[in-house]
């Protein structure tokens, strides 16, 4: 009878097939994460763009801001502050859209992590039943099998080994799939975060838009004359002054 393949090398090639499996990432998964994690460059670079076009709206303020308290001065700070609006809103819009293909990818990143585990298991599942049977098998049957019964516990020494590093590398899957999961719920959560400011953001458009149709019945009142303007702040202190007394 021939001599039956060492036990030793299967359990060795198991581990291999194992290490493959964990280390293994389907080509679809590979591509669609490479083209979330572009598109959500893409995203940040609009992100830093409309963040540069904020700050100057904000030294254009402070710059108006230390001008002379005049009528043309205030409708162009009206305008100044309707466009910074207008450019939080679309930043709040790109970073809920960058969250958007963020939770894409930690979802992809999950499934396929799910998977490796389900595949890690199955071959620790095969490692058990070999070790099982090997465990199972009468002296006389592992002598026939193996030349001595060194080569017997040597085996199952290296069974057990495996076994642990299975089991270990099989923990730190799990234990990245947990965290995976904890991530995407934080990025679920900063898209509602998100979402709210972006009604906020809407709701102070609106408020600014009122104000400005403010400002126009006031140059109605006015007749765009900047003498008539400061009139009515002059008008404006002086009920103010009385007011606190």
């Amino acid at each position: 009878m021939p001599p039956a393949p060492s036990w030793r090398s299967a359990f060795v090639i198991l581990l291999v097939l194992v290490g493959a499996l964990g280390a293994f990432q389907h080509p679809v998964f590979a591509a669609t994460i490479e083209e979330l994690r572009s598109r959500i460059e893409e995203q940040n670079a609009k992100i830093r763009a409309i963040e540069q076009e904020i700050v100057r709206f904000e030294q254009e303020l402070t710059a108006v801001g230390k001008e002379k308290d005049s009528l043309q001065n205030a409708i162009k700070t009206l305008d100044i502050g309707r466009s910074r609006l207008a450019a939080d809103i679309r930043l709040t819009e790109q970073k809920i859209a960058a969250r958007d293909l963020e939770i894409d990818e930690l979802s992809i990143v999950i499934d396929e992590t799910g998977i490796r585990i389900g595949a890690q298991r199955g071959a620790l599942g095969s490692l058990l039943r070999t070790v099982d049977q090997t465990e199972n098998l009468s002296l006389i049957e592992l002598l026939l099998n193996r030349e001595s019964l060194t080569d017997i516990w040597g085996d199952l020494d290296a069974a057990a080994s495996i076994q642990a590093a299975v089991h270990t590398q099989l923990g730190e899957l799990s234990s990245l799939k947990r965290d995976r999961e904890e991530q995407r719920k934080a990025e679920e959560e900063k898209r509602r975060e998100l979402v709210k400011l972006r009604s906020q953001l809407a709701g102070q458009k609106a408020a600014l838009d009122q104000t400005r149709s403010e400002q126009n019945k006031l140059l109605a009142v006015t007749k765009n004359k900047e003498t008539n303007y400061q009139a009515l702040i002059k008008e404006k202190k002086l009920q103010e002054q009385e007011f606190e007394r």
